[in-house]
């Protein structure tokens, strides 16, 4: 659940849901009960709003962590929603909002939502900011407050929950403890929010299409971007990393050794946007950093990446690339560098909202490639057209 989910009528309902949550609930009232609480418990806590996620985290001295989950609890089951602590979240979004305006990544991602077709679900403004959360519902006569409890009531269900603890307890233990608390978030038995069927973000005909964007710190970037059908479901295999894989690749023979020795560049990268890959569509782009004399020859740049895609695309996919992969994959999970307990938790949260995986491959999800599908990565190559 994310921000593709609410109606249009409010721009942002989903990022200031996920603000209200934190500001009482029916057992803990007080507006600042819970930051008052991790601050004397040695805590801090965050969430974030994605496409079709939203997460919440904290992390706490060890012996207070039954008590922060039982109030952790009480956001999802019986959050206040009170309209009084409003402007003080609207403020903190419209602060978050003007800081990511700065951020070139952030426009360009935010472009692209515009660039899409009027109704499709990608034709979001997913930040939201007092224009959108407080002057326009005011100027169509919409009642905010509704449409935070209607959206809170539909679609904060158990059932399409995840939760990742980690504690010092046994594991038996452990999960007395999430039963006890979050195990008492009720379910809806609500069907999972879904957006196979909005057809693609930019209809062919609109395509190919050339957007010069001014950047605010000086660069010289040009993004090759495809919208292709979504491939969550086949995440256990990835066939979109064997592709980042060989287009990413540095060595002799690769498309940017091609690029630097005509010097046209000086960097590429290239994958899916895992935070733009949703049930409606996977993003997949390449990046590339360009010399002076590349921002003068783009059209030189822009057909070396295609002929080396094309190159790609005529002939099948080898099994001895995808064996690489899954070896790296293998080694980095093993000598995987340590994260803090709170980035460990959210990810493990997040990966069992990926149906694709089951539970016990949870832990290795981000680097399992499960199965060699050639005909996916086949599949996907042919969409990477410059028609598209």
């Amino acid at each position: 659940v994310g921000y593709l989910c609410p109606p249009p009528l409010v721009d942002g309902l989903a990022h200031f849901t996920e603000h209200m949550l934190f500001m009482g609930t029916e057992p803990f009232p007080g507006e600042n009960e819970w930051s008052e609480f991790l601050a004397a418990s040695g805590g801090e806590d965050n969430g974030e709003t994605d496409a079709e996620t939203t997460t919440f985290y904290f992390e706490i001295q060890p012996d207070a962590l039954r008590a922060a989950l039982g109030r952790f609890a009480a956001f999802f089951a019986s959050p206040l929603l009170s309209w009084d602590s409003s402007a003080r979240e609207v403020k903190a979004i419209e602060s978050e909002f003007q800081q990511a305006k700065q951020s070139d990544s952030t426009r360009r991602a935010q472009l692209l939502c515009h660039l899409a077709e009027c109704g499709h679900a990608y034709r979001r403004f997913g930040w939201g900011n007092r224009r959108s959360l407080v002057e326009l519902p005011d100027e169509r006569g919409v009642d905010v407050r509704a449409e935070l409890v209607a959206f809170h009531k539909k679609l904060y269900s158990a059932n399409l929950m995840t939760v990742a603890i980690l504690g010092k307890e046994p594991l038996d233990q452990l999960e007395r403890m999430a039963v006890e608390t979050v195990g008492t978030v009720p379910s809806a038995q609500r069907e999972r929010p879904s957006f196979r069927d909005a057809g693609a973000p930019v209809d062919a005909a609109r395509l190919p299409l050339l957007v010069h964007v001014e950047p605010l710190k000086a660069r010289r970037r040009i993004d090759l971007t495809w919208w292709l059908p979504p491939l969550l479901e086949r995440s256990r295999s990835k066939p979109a990393d064997y592709v980042s894989h060989l287009l990413g690749h540095e060595g002799a023979g690769s498309v940017l050794s091609v690029l630097k020795r005509a010097g046209l560049a000086t960097e590429l990268c290239a994958g899916a946007e895992v935070e733009e890959h949703t049930s409606a569509a996977m993003q997949f782009s390449v990046g590339v950093t360009l010399t002076e004399y590349g921002l003068e020859h783009i059209d030189d740049v822009i057909c070396t990446v295609l002929a080396y895609i094309g190159m790609l695309a005529s002939q099948p996919p080898a099994a001895w690339v995808y064996d690489e992969l899954r070896e790296i994959g293998e080694l980095r999970f093993r000598f995987h560098d340590g994260e803090t307990a709170i980035d460990y938790t959210r990810r493990l949260a997040i990966s069992l909202q990926q149906t694709a995986f089951a539970p016990e491959e949870v832990l290795q999800a981000d680097w399992l490639y499960a199965q060699f599908e050639p005909e996916l990565i086949a599949q996907l190559l042919a969409g990477l057209t410059a028609e598209r």
